[in-house]
Parts: C-alpha cells; structure tokens; sequence
C-alpha cells in the first residue's frame, strides 16, 4: 500500500517563475490571436439586446434579417438559443460575434406552404413553452407579421409582406442544420412532407461566415422590436 502527501502550492512568482523563452512563445500566439478576434467587424447605432429566447428580440431581428437578405430567403428561422450574448454592440468586433454566434454550422433552404408554415408556427408557440417545458423557439426575419394570443392559444394574425399568408403559397425558409436535422420534433410537421415539395439544399457551410460579410459591409445598423412576432399575454 503506497502512502501519499499533498499540499496546495500557490503559483506566484516565487513557485513559478517567469520563463522568458515560454513568455516569448506565448505573447506570440497571443499577437496573432489578439489580430484575429480584435478586429472591428462593424458599428451598430447602438447597443443591441437579446434578453430572453421566448420573444422576438433586436439582436435577433437583426441577425435573421442578415441572413435572410444574404441567401435570399423569404423567411429566415434563426434559433433563439443560437443568439448565446444578451447584447452586442455599438462597437462589434470579431470576438464579439463568435461570443454572441458559436455554432458555425450550415444552413438549409428548404421549400414549404403557407399552410405548413402556419402549422410549424403554431407548434413553436405552443402551451408548453409559456410552461417552461424545454422548447426550440425561433426568431423571424421581418416579412413576417404573427400575433399570438397566449390565453387562447391562437394565431390571431398571420401576415406575409403585410397581406394575410395563402396556405398554398410557397416559401424559401432557411434553418441551420441543427434545426433542419430535429425538424419534425421542432415543428410538429413530418420532414417527409416538406421533403415531398422540394428537396432540401445548403446554401451555406458557414453561416457565421454570412453573418460577418454582412455586418462588415453594412455599417451603422440597428433594429427595433417592429412587431414581427406580438404575443398577447
């Protein structure tokens, strides 16, 4: 039997000094990283918040308007929890993105009705998710016009480029590979229905990549809650 003795060392200057060669090493590393993630990407007019997942939010509408506008979507489904920062901003550089956008992960067009569209909605904002329950809930790009009566639970109004939505209409919506992989658990509606219209297609493999290029050619942004998605309490 082997008998062990430990004790806690502080580490300061005196249990570990400086070594000059490693400092020199790492402040190297540190020169390239500080380039990378310290460059200035954009500057919004102001401060953009995120507060909670379960409503539409300035950051988020931002964010959804991007990459609908960039991959030339009608609407953009960007997961709330995607948006991992309650805020951003004025000032944004690299770092702040990545903060603010971890999941660099693809992003899918996919093809669906109006009706089907009302019928994912629906589910996303059902009763479940005012009661806590574990949900995926969405930010929408600004085409879009939804107002929702919790107490109810009914759509009250469901708008498409200020007209009421067509069930028959066709959509290009666009969801991030997590989202499009967990379809039918996220929205109640079978993939093979939405599969049956048209194939699903990436139209990127970098989604932070779009956000970048977009937020780095347009300058001085800013969003405010315009009503994209109005929930009655």
């Amino acid at each position: 039997m082997e008998n062990w003795q430990w004790q806690a060392v502080p580490i300061n200057s005196d249990t570990c000094p400086t070594d000059p060669d490693i400092e020199k090493i790492l402040g190297g590393y540190k020169a390239e990283t500080d380039k990378k993630y310290g460059r200035t990407i954009t500057r919004f007019r102001r401060k953009l918040t995120h507060p909670k997942r379960e409503m539409e939010t300035e950051l988020g509408g931002l964010l959804s308007d991007a990459l609908a506008e960039s991959l030339g979507l009608d609407v953009m489904l960007l997961g709330s929890g995607s948006v991992r920062t309650q805020q951003m901003g004025p000032l944004v550089v690299y770092q702040d993105l990545v903060e603010c956008f971890p999941y660099d992960d693809a992003t899918y067009m996919l093809t669906v009705t109006g009706g089907q569209f009302k019928r994912m909605m629906q589910f996303m904002l059902r009763d479940g998710v005012w009661k806590g329950e574990h949900c995926e809930f969405y930010q929408l790009s600004k085409r879009v016009k939804i107002v929702y009566d919790i107490p109810n639970s009914k759509i009250l109004e469901f708008k498409f480029d200020d007209a009421d939505l067509d069930d028959d209409r066709l959509l290009r919506i666009g969801l991030q590979y997590f989202h499009i992989s967990n379809f039918t658990d996220f929205f109640g509606v079978p993939f093979a229905e939405v599969e049956a219209i048209k194939k699903p297609t990436v139209i990127t493999t970098s989604t932070r990549d779009v956000l970048e290029e977009y937020l780095a050619t347009h300058q001085h942004l800013d969003r405010e809650i315009d009503g994209r998605l109005t929930l009655i309490r």
